[in-house]
């Protein structure tokens, strides 16, 4: 009975220091990644719209987990939009840039790191999201071109892009809050 005992606390205790130590990093780690994960963010933010000013939205019937205003000088530039879908591999998220008209002046695929590399994440290409640039109605983004092999992330993505033109369409009709 000692024979079996042993390697099972053994094995126990070995189990339970390796999660506390995993613990310890995620806890003395996570507002540094919170950090980057804003600088990022924002860094993103203004390559879709230069030279502006991002208020955080609140929406009503939003379908985006967060809007942003953007501003120049008090003028409203247009509107950034994060949304994500599921994909293949897990949830596609985008940043969608719409101008004042409704176009889309800008699209990010920010995280697909779980769809099939070669694939799927050639979401990330400029080559497959500057199709949807100038668009401002969903059956023009539903009918945009699909990634070779990827058809579950192009969906993704474009449910993502739609989800933006469905808040968008909001703030338009005077629902904002």
């Amino acid at each position: 009975m000692k024979d079996i005992l042993k390697p099972i606390i053994v094995l126990a205790l070995v189990c339970l220091i390796i999660t506390a130590a995993v613990a310890g990093v995620n806890v003395m780690t996570k507002d540094r990644i919170a950090e980057i994960d804003r600088l990022t963010a924002e860094k993103t933010m203004g390559e879709l719209i230069a030279d502006a000013e991002f208020e955080t939205v609140n929406l009503d019937g939003a379908e985006c987990s967060e809007i942003y205003r953007a501003t120049h000088n008090s003028t409203v530039k247009g509107y950034i939009f994060t949304s994500s879908a599921f994909g293949y591999g897990g949830q596609v998220g985008v940043m969608t840039a719409v101008d004042t008209d409704g176009r889309i002046i800008g699209v990010r695929v920010v995280a697909c790191n779980d769809e099939t590399p070669g694939l799927g994440q050639n979401a990330k290409k400029d080559s497959f999201t500057e199709q949807f640039l100038g668009l401002n109605n969903q059956n023009d983004v539903n009918g945009a071109d699909a990634i070779t092999s990827a058809t579950l992330t192009t969906n993704a993505v474009k449910k993502a892009i739609n989800s933006a033109l469905h808040d968008y369409q909001i703030i338009n009709g005077g629902v904002e809050e």
